[in-house]
């Protein structure tokens, strides 16, 4: 008895730690319009870093600029050389002053928010996995050894496991 009355409190915290990360994730605001951004990096970057070209091996011709959560790494190198304006390189063909701020100003606002919804996804797992833990317990086998392996291969308990299984 004790044990489903445990059980059913781990269910009601588990649906509001989503209801809560549902609305901080709601709480960030909407992205500018980025087909400024979309137009200009075609016209002065993909003529060298295309699929055909991979000029420093890079290639941005089918990157969405509304989507940096897709390719961070890339994105991120891409801000720093706004930054420095060290692209396109000097002698070619280049945007105006402006546009080098405000296009690293929206990559750099894109990957922050990128960054805070992993951060707030990864906070509210370690949560339920804190209170599972709490609930069941940490079930071990006979031996005294933790009951199971994460995808990393990585002992633990069945709290653990039972709540990786459900995250897929």
């Amino acid at each position: 008895m004790f044990r489903s009355i445990l059980s059913w409190f781990a269910i009601v915290m588990v649906s509001a730690y989503s209801v809560q990360a549902a609305n901080q994730e709601s709480s960030i605001p909407a992205p500018p319009d980025a087909s400024q951004y979309s137009a200009v990096l075609k016209r002065y970057c993909v003529t060298c870093h295309n699929e055909k070209l991979r000029t420093a091996d890079l290639a941005l011709e089918n990157m969405d600029v509304q989507d940096v959560g897709e390719n961070v790494e890339i994105w991120e190198k891409v801000v720093r050389k706004l930054r420095g304006f060290t692209m396109p390189p000097v002698g070619m063909p280049r945007p105006d002053e402006h546009f080098y701020e405000s296009f690293a100003d929206y990559l750099e606002t894109e990957l922050d928010r990128v960054a805070a919804a992993n951060r707030v996804a990864g906070e509210i797992a370690r949560q339920i996995v804190t209170h599972l833990k709490w609930v069941f317990g940490s079930v071990r086998s006979d031996e005294g050894e933790p009951v199971g392996y994460s995808r990393t291969g990585m002992l633990v308990s069945n709290a653990e496991t039972l709540l990786l299984d459900a995250m897929g």
